[in-house]
């Protein structure tokens, strides 16, 4: 599933590997718990985030890795695995500097506009600490279910946008 319905402003483009440095600081921006602890654990933030990568890559091996671009500078990532039936957003995280901007609801926005035009619900999982979880609501995605560290969501097709 590629987003498609974009403002112009915003873009994606594939992940490379010169986009290393950049991910590595995404990833820490999303866990001021361990980022408050200072540069003693570096290592523990490069080990968590790449075990949760090679847990993307085995729980999706078939999910697109994006770099979303803001005026051609990267501001986030979105990982999207599109099955024969529904799409689920793997991974969204946009840059501390540019969360609260409207970005993200853009994105889903758009996800969700090309989602209702296919008829097909979005699958996703957040962790229950996670803020974004209000984002998600406000476009749509309501509680499939629980448990002590995430919950499921999911957003039916809108038949409004079809």
């Amino acid at each position: 599933m590629i987003l498609d319905e974009l403002p112009p402003s915003i873009r994606c483009r594939d992940e490379r590997p010169e986009d290393a440095p950049f991910l590595l600081a995404l990833y820490r921006s999303t866990r001021p718990d361990l980022a408050a602890l200072g540069q003693a654990v570096e290592p523990l933030i490069r080990m968590q985030r790449d075990a949760r990568e090679a847990q993307y890559r085995a729980a999706h091996p078939q999910a697109d890795a994006r770099i979303l671009l803001l005026d051609e500078t990267p501001v986030g990532r979105i990982v999207l695995a599109s099955g024969p039936v529904e799409p689920r957003l793997v991974d969204l995280a946009i840059r501390q500097e540019s969360r609260g901007s409207g970005l993200g609801g853009k994105i889903l926005h758009a996800l969700a506009r090309q989602a209702d035009r296919e008829g097909r619900t979005i699958r996703l999982h957040v962790d229950n600490a996670n803020p974004a979880m209000r984002l998600y609501a406000r476009h749509g995605f309501v509680v499939e279910g629980e448990d002590a560290l995430r919950t499921a969501m999911v957003r039916p097709p809108s038949e409004v946008s079809r």
